[in-house]
């Protein structure tokens, strides 16, 4: 791997250094510029900030999160406009994370919201849940002036009651990662014009019913990736999986908050397992067994007695549903998606 230069019209590509060096993702520094940038909203304790620039008429959002010692771990960063999601960071692997979000030219009084998930997965115990941080931007002028927020806090809103008892999951039916809804059933399928009520139902997974708790992933004090639990009234936490060298991730809490399904390879390739007795003397129950075939992202229904997935058992990704105990696992049949892949399910709880 070498680095080339070329001319911004893409013309006169040439080599820079020895042919026989190694590089590889160039990154050309420029000066510090100050005209047309808005100062940071704010910066949380958990090292969680964002800033705004003007660039072109283009309104570009930077955002960075936890800091390179993994004393502020952030897992999770989602940036909404209008309590719509333009970023999300998905799972964060590393200590430091840094992005950049383009948000267009006709920004106007959008308001803007960063929100993080600090479930202690590098470094300590978690402190909270999120950590929100909001200001209102207003496109510069011809004299620009920085401002800065925050502006009164806005809530998220919650999953509309109309999609609950539904299944939310991802579809390339259009050719790209686009997510629908559907009945318990398979029926019903429609196109959501906004991902932000599935993502917000994948968000709550992971958060006990009645809010007290948090299940997230570790390796602190562990050979693998373990599952722990944190209480956020005590700030205590308790281990639940002991997975050996493999993983355990897809935590989703059942309605009772007694169980918690999740995923792992410590049997072989990745299955649906659940901790059972939570709150007592956590163990461990293995709920599917493949020999090639991976099952993945568990959600259970809101009564409690079902769970789907999605799983390449028949050669590609389909959804499935079983009982709570993994007994009659059957597949959902979608006529509007046959020949599609579908994956990532979630079941909305009202």
């Amino acid at each position: 791997m070498q680095l080339y230069v070329m001319n911004a019209d893409g013309s006169e590509a040439r080599p820079l250094g020895p042919e026989a060096s190694k590089a590889w993702d160039p990154v050309w520094i420029k000066p510090a510029r100050t005209e047309g940038v808005v100062a940071p909203a704010a910066t949380s304790p958990e090292a969680l900030g964002m800033g705004l620039a003007f660039d072109g008429g283009m309104c570009r959002m930077e955002i960075s999160a936890g800091d390179s010692s993994g004393d502020a771990p952030v897992t999770r960063v989602i940036l909404y406009a209008n309590d719509v999601v333009v970023h999300d960071s998905g799972l964060i692997q590393t200590p430091l994370y840094h992005a950049v979000a383009e948000l267009g030219p006709e920004l106007g009084q959008k308001r803007l919201l960063l929100r993080a998930w600090n479930a202690g997965a590098f470094a300590g115990a978690p402190k909270e849940l999120r950590r929100d941080v909001v200001c209102a931007v207003t496109p510069p002028t011809a004299t620009p002036e920085p401002t800065l927020g925050p502006s009164p806090t806005p809530t998220i809103p919650s999953v509309p009651a109309v999609l609950a008892g539904k299944i939310a999951f991802r579809s390339d039916r259009f050719g790209g990662a686009q997510v629908f809804v559907m009945d318990a059933d398979g029926s019903n399928v429609a196109l959501l014009t906004s991902s932000w009520p599935y993502e917000e139902a994948l968000g709550r997974e992971w958060v006990s019913p009645d809010g007290r708790h948090i299940v997230y992933q570790s390796s602190r004090g562990t050979r693998g990736l373990d599952l722990f639990l944190y209480d956020v009234d005590e700030g205590t936490r308790t281990r639940l999986t002991y997975v050996g060298t493999g993983v355990a991730y897809d935590p989703a809490w059942s309605p009772d908050g007694t169980r918690i399904a999740f995923v792992s390879n410590q049997q072989g390739p990745d299955q649906v397992f659940v901790v059972e007795r939570v709150f007592g003397n956590p163990r461990t129950v293995q709920l599917t067994r493949n020999e090639w075939e991976w099952d993945k992202r568990p959600s259970y229904s809101p009564d409690g007695k079902y769970i789907v997935f999605h799983s390449n058992r028949t050669g590609s990704n389909r959804l499935w549903v079983m009982n709570n105990d993994g007994t009659e696992r059957r597949l959902l049949w979608i006529p509007e998606l046959a020949g599609y892949e579908c994956w990532d399910p979630v079941w909305i709880k009202p």
